[in-house]
This record gives structure tokens, sequence and C-alpha cells, in this order.
């Protein structure tokens, strides 16, 4: 959804901050049961490399760099599923770790707002950016917002747009 005329997207995006908030407290207390009929869906997260700078990285979006962009570090790759042929660039998403299914990796009411400003091709060998997933490949720092970094890589989420 594109963000009313006059603002740009990231002011969309900043003002929701405050809900993440409010849904990482609700989600905390409450048993995750059937998401999507909450407006939620699954999907997986990982990261990119703690060595590449956000600022740097133009994507497929064509976003020479995010910070003069405006979007700071909170940026991930979407899946083909996601990213719809360009049509995601520039959407905000709210992304919560699923501790229920991974508590081991996932941090307890933490939330991230990320924006998609990149594409995640697929590798046509089973990999998590690989139609029918729905894949965040996000910045580590948002990746580390939501989830501990380590061997796996890989955590379940639920997001909503």
């Amino acid at each position: 959804m594109a963000p009313p005329l006059g603002l740009s997207a990231v002011s969309s995006c900043a003002s929701f901050w405050h809900i993440f908030l409010l849904v990482s407290m609700v989600l905390e207390g409450m048993i995750i049961v059937n998401v999507e009929a909450n407006g939620w869906l699954s999907g997986h997260a990982t990261f990119y490399g703690t060595n590449q700078d956000p600022a740097t990285l133009g994507g497929a979006c064509g976003y020479d760099n995010t910070f003069h962009a405006g979007f700071g570090v909170n940026t991930a790759a979407v899946s083909s599923t996601l990213f719809r042929g360009g049509e995601a660039c520039g959407a905000c998403y709210q992304v919560i770790c699923n501790y229920r299914i991974d508590p081991k990796w996932c941090l307890q009411r933490r939330a991230v707002m990320v924006t998609a400003t990149n594409f995640c091709p697929p590798n046509n060998n089973g990999g998590w950016c690989n139609a029918p997933h729905q894949h965040f490949d996000m910045s580590t720092p948002a990746f580390l917002r939501i989830a501990r970094q380590g061997n796996e890589g890989i955590v379940p989420v639920i997001y909503r747009r």
C-alpha cells in the first residue's frame, strides 16, 4: 500500500512504531493461534552479512543508498512471493520472530518494522527465497532486534504489511 500523498514511505513506517510496541506486549501474553485470521501471516527471516553496510547496498528497487533514500538500516530483501515484480519496493512490514515456534533463536516481546528495498532471488535449490516462501532477508541490525544471531541463521516470523 502506498503512503498517503505528502508522506514518504519512511514517515509512514515510523508512524507505526508505537503499534509495534503495543503488538509486542499483547503477543507476549497470548498464544498465537491461527495468526492468519488476525491479519498476521507466517514466514521466515534471515540476515545478510554483518560486514555489509546497508548504506552501500543498491538493490533491485533502485535505491542507491538506503540512508539517502530515508530508509535507514531497517531494510530487507524480500522473496519473489512478496516482491511481486517490484510492487513491494518501499513497502513497510511489521515483523515479529515467532517465539512460540523457536524460543532458542527468537527474542520475546520484540518487533521491527522493515522496508522492502531489495529482491531476494530464488536459487532453484529449495532455498528460502524460492516461491512460495514468504521470506525476509533482513539487514543485520533489523534482524538482531527480533532474534539472536547464531549458527541457525533462519527464524520463523509472523508479519503484516
